[in-house]
């Protein structure tokens, strides 16, 4: 009996022992059917993808696409990767681009990646390129031979057409030969020649610019001086050849004598020549103004006679008020304070000693002095020599459509009238002049006339806002 129980108890601790063992193989085997065989084949596979399976020094490099040489530059150090397709070099000097077996860029840089097989080139640190139209200087160049397109992705500085270039990018498609540039800056002179006297330089910043091609350069919310007058607009559209400046967009335009604003400006810098259509408002400075100078203006309130005619005080106003009212009627002043003018078109010369300007499209002019008081004028055409400092207001044929007033309540129509703008000089003349003039009682200047013109002879009154 006891030696079958000893069995028993024998065959239970092997059973027990085998399952304790069974269940340990099991783990391990699970554990072994985790891993991966291959992973430090694996690894040195990854690895030497990446190693460099060529190293030389001191050497020209040579890249073809079809047989024909696309790419070439002279490196201190060289890799090219085991499949072959990426040469890293560092170095590198005298990089050239080439199109058509021409050299279209010449490039240096700290170092750069060609791939060889997209056909393109990625260049860093400290890059000096250099094509017939601009030299410039930044941190990174990439450039993709299929596309020919070019582009310097980092701020960038140097030259462009001879002049001074900031931009805080620049991109070239070579194919199209057009540029593009964000954030640019640019100082230079056009092609064409300037009369009279030297081109003077032209300084334009704007949002973005597109050349077109050699000549014609497209900019977005530019600002452009050349030291005598100042442009800022929506847009702008400059020819390098002709030296002709378009500006259309809410267009502010600044010079010593006047202020204008227009819905477009065409600016003939080599004459020295601008046209200003759609709503203008000219503001012609007093003497004690006259610089370039960029301030806020304001257009001119639209004013129709009738208007005026129905402020029109019925009496002069009281005696206290006199030296105002002396003021108002003298001529020696109007330089003494501004003027502005409105028309639909203003023709404007500005150069020195040919400045004038020519208003057509319902011109009206108003003169706002101290106190509420004020001068208006109305014609068909104004002519300002701003050289003889005069004004000369036009009728239409064979009508009376000059019309003067005054917050006095002068009202005058004629034929035609010349003022002068000269500090100090009251001198004038008004050819077939009728209406009224408004004195004091104790003046012994008769009123002539004693109704305002006839309505039928008011100049077309102004439409719409300025």
């Amino acid at each position: 009996m006891w030696r079958s129980l000893k069995r028993f108890l024998i065959l239970g601790l092997g059973l027990s022992l085998l399952g304790v063992t069974g269940v340990f193989a099991g783990r391990a085997l699970l554990d072994l059917m985790r891993q991966d065989p291959l992973a430090d084949l694996r690894a040195e596979a990854t690895a030497k993808e990446d190693e460099r399976s060529i190293e030389m020094r001191d050497l020209t490099l040579r890249h073809y696409d079809k047989g024909k040489l696309v790419h070439q530059a002279t490196v201190t150090d060289f890799s090219v990767s085991r499949d072959r397709r990426v040469v890293r070099a560092k170095g590198i000097q005298d990089g050239l681009i080439m199109q058509d077996g021409k050299t279209i860029l010449k490039y240096w840089a700290g170092s750069a990646d060609w791939d060889d097989y997209a056909k393109k080139l990625y260049a860093k640190e400290t890059i000096s390129a250099i094509h017939k139209d601009w030299q410039l200087k930044s941190k990174e160049l990439n450039w993709d031979a299929p596309s020919q397109m070019l582009v310097l992705p980092n701020p960038v500085t140097g030259k462009l057409w001879g002049g001074d270039l900031t931009a805080q990018r620049f991109r070239a498609d070579m194919r199209a030969k057009r540029y593009t540039g964000v954030s640019i800056s640019w100082t230079g002179v056009a092609q064409a020649p300037t009369v009279p006297g030297p081109p003077r330089r032209w300084n334009v910043k704007a949002a973005t610019f597109i050349a077109l091609d050699d000549a014609r350069i497209e900019y977005t919310r530019p600002e452009a001086t050349d030291g005598e007058i100042t442009i800022i607009a929506a847009k702008g559209d400059w020819d390098r050849k002709t030296d002709v400046f378009v500006a259309t967009g809410n267009v502010r335009y600044y010079s010593a004598e006047a202020n204008l604003l227009a819905s477009k400006v065409t600016l003939y810098r080599k004459e020295r020549r601008a046209v200003l259509e759609g709503s203008v408002t000219m503001i012609l400075k007093p003497e004690s103004e006259k610089k370039l100078e960029v301030t806020t203006l304001q257009p001119m309130r639209p004013i129709v006679p009738d208007e005026i005619a129905k402020d029109r005080p019925t009496a002069p106003p009281p005696v206290t008020d006199r030296q105002r009212d002396e003021e108002l009627r003298r001529l020696d002043n109007r330089r003494k304070f501004p003027a502005t003018l409105t028309a639909n078109r203003v023709e404007y010369w500005y150069a020195e000693g040919s400045r004038r300007a020519v208003a057509t499209g319902n011109p009206q002019a108003r003169q706002e002095l101290t106190e509420g008081r004020w001068r208006h004028v109305w014609a068909t055409v104004a002519d300002w020599n701003g050289e003889l400092d005069s004004l000369v207001l036009k009728s239409s044929p064979n009508r009376k459509t000059v019309r003067l007033m005054t917050s006095l309540g002068d009202d005058l129509m004629a034929t035609s009238a010349t003022l002068s703008t000269k500090e100090g000089t009251e001198s004038y003349s008004i050819i077939d002049g009728e209406g009224v003039v408004v004195t004091d009682e104790d003046d012994d200047i008769p009123r002539t006339g004693s109704q305002p013109p006839p309505e039928q002879e008011a100049p077309p009154p102004l439409r719409g806002t300025i």
